[in-house]
């Protein structure tokens, strides 16, 4: 099985070709964005995580936060109140929205994103690849704090037939 990159230099035939652009990484719209305990609250609740730490500022203290800690996973909520989902992907380069499998998903973290905190968002698109007749796309997001310190870096991959 080939991987094969897909840039502007690339040359495809018009029936096979994907959503092509002049360079990677394509830069989505930045954003700021202040994290609300309210909004740590629902998405533990959607995911099912009862942990006290995510709805009890008293607890999170105790055990050493400045207020309450995000969930893991919470980074991905932030990318869709935020306008850089899925969609915004899609409509970015030019691909249908429809049948798309989330292959993976990482973060890593240098430091503690908490409620009160307010980030500063860099959603870009890493690259887009067409390996066995599906379209794999890479997409990155970094948050980083009012001083510009990384907090976290997300990274996932999406997978969709060409059409």
């Amino acid at each position: 099985m080939t991987e094969q990159a897909v840039s502007a230099s690339a040359s495809y035939g018009e029936a096979e070709r994907p959503a092509v652009h002049a360079a990677f990484p394509i830069a989505l719209p930045s954003f700021t964005y202040l994290v609300e305990r309210v909004k740590i609250q629902e998405f533990a609740s959607a995911i099912g995580d009862p942990n006290p730490l995510y709805y009890d500022i008293d607890r999170a203290r105790a055990c050493g936060y400045r207020d309450i800690p995000a969930p893991p996973t919470f980074p991905v909520a932030i990318d869709m109140w935020t306008g850089n989902d899925l969609l915004q992907v899609c409509r970015t380069l030019d691909l249908p929205a429809i049948g798309i499998l989330h292959v993976e998903q990482e973060y890593t973290y240098t430091q503690e994103l908490c409620a009160g905190d307010t980030v500063h968002g860099y959603p870009s698109i890493l690259s887009i690849r067409n390996k066995a007749g599906m379209i794999l796309l890479m997409l990155e997001t970094e948050l980083r704090d009012l001083a510009g310190s990384r907090i976290v870096l997300g990274s996932f991959k999406l997978m969709m037939k060409k059409q």
